[in-house]
């Protein structure tokens, strides 16, 4: 079986939908023989990103204007499905110019339209105001009733979806992009390190938390901190109190043995409420066995996330958990990502691409 991947954007550029897609294509064909053609959306990654023809095995190719004719020419000559990555956030940036190509399309192939919205835009924030975004309501409303399935990465999103369009959405918080190792130490077993992981979001760690990253440091006899990733504009010598060992951009296998040997993850997920699901970050966590610390009560309940059931905070109530608790938590936190996991994942994608309407 042949399918369509389109993508705003695709690896080199380290993102994560770009990450989640490929992940996706390789474990789509591993277990279903599925094979991926990639084609990106964004206008800006054709022109300012180094053409690569293939990522793997996967053919890539590029949309360089909005044009129905040009869309058509992208095509492969056979294919049986169509995952949308939906990815529209900007304030003028609507996905009906690729919806009415999508619809030529379809006289032309046969196909199964799978729409994962990554991104759900229903309001913009003005001079402190949240306000309406009709546009983008009446984009995800239009995308959603062109699509024989629906998913997305966390339950307000599937709530206000399933609500608009009155049919099942399926619910898949991400998984890890570091990888799912089969064997997870437990915390007795690990080394008294904590992980800060990410692109520049790690800055609000610092800038915002790193009072309360520190008192997680003293309570947990945390010796070192290892902070992963792309400089994120923080002058680590203004946080002399803090054992921070910069590793920089490191290849998966180096981060994910960090993840297995280390203690604890922290993450600030604060300017997401209600969406710890969606963070590829602490899903890595979760999928290595570490201890997640979130900077806030994230009230993702309806995701199946809890405060110290879960993950913990960085608050004084941390003091009076005991390392029996902690390592339930983090046995927890493994569990619950156990039920999305890669393998899980592709299986719903699979079924989305191969049965009827669901």
């Amino acid at each position: 079986m042949n399918i369509i991947q389109l993508v705003p954007h695709l690896p080199p550029l380290a993102t994560g939908i770009g990450d989640y897609s490929v992940e996706i294509a390789r474990k789509l064909l591993e277990n279903q023989n599925i094979f991926t053609h990639f084609i990106t959306y964004e206008l800006w990654f054709s022109e300012y990103v180094k053409e690569h023809p293939y990522i793997d095995q996967f053919p890539v190719k590029r949309l360089k204007e909005h044009g129905s004719d040009h869309f058509l020419s992208l095509l492969p000559d056979k294919f049986e499905g169509v995952i949308l990555h939906y990815n529209f956030v900007e304030r003028q940036e609507t996905a009906l110019w690729l919806l009415h190509n999508l619809r030529i399309a379809r006289k032309k192939h046969n196909f199964k339209l799978v729409v994962m919205f990554h991104e759900l835009t229903t309001s913009f924030k003005r001079k402190g105001l949240n306000l309406p975004a009709p546009k983008h309501i009446f984009s995800c409303l239009s995308t959603g009733m062109m699509a024989d399935s629906i998913v997305t990465n966390n339950s307000i999103s599937q709530t206000y979806l399933s609500k608009w369009l009155r049919r099942k959405v399926f619910c898949l918080p991400n998984f890890s992009n570091i990888g799912e190792p089969s064997h997870i130490p437990s915390l007795s077993e690990r080394n008294r390190t904590i992980i800060v992981f990410g692109s520049k979001s790690r800055r609000s760690v610092y800038q915002k938390f790193s009072q309360e990253l520190s008192e997680c440091c003293k309570i947990l006899e945390i010796e070192k901190i290892y902070d992963i990733g792309p400089s994120c504009g923080v002058s680590f010598s203004d946080l002399p109190e803090m054992p921070i060992v910069e590793m920089g951009i490191q290849q998966q296998e180096v981060i994910s043995e960090l993840m297995l040997t280390s203690f604890a993850g922290f993450v600030d997920y604060s300017h997401s409420l209600g969406k710890l699901g969606k963070s590829t970050i602490f899903a890595a966590y979760c999928s290595h066995g570490l201890l997640p610390i979130n900077s806030v009560d994230n009230c993702s309940q309806f995701d199946g996330l809890e405060v110290n059931k879960n993950y913990v905070l960085p608050s004084k109530q941390l003091q009076s958990l005991n390392f029996q608790q902690l390592d339930e938590i983090a046995n927890n936190a493994h569990k619950w990502y156990g039920k999305h996991s890669l393998d899980k994942v592709v299986e719903i994608f699979a079924s989305c691409l191969c049965d009827n309407k669901v």
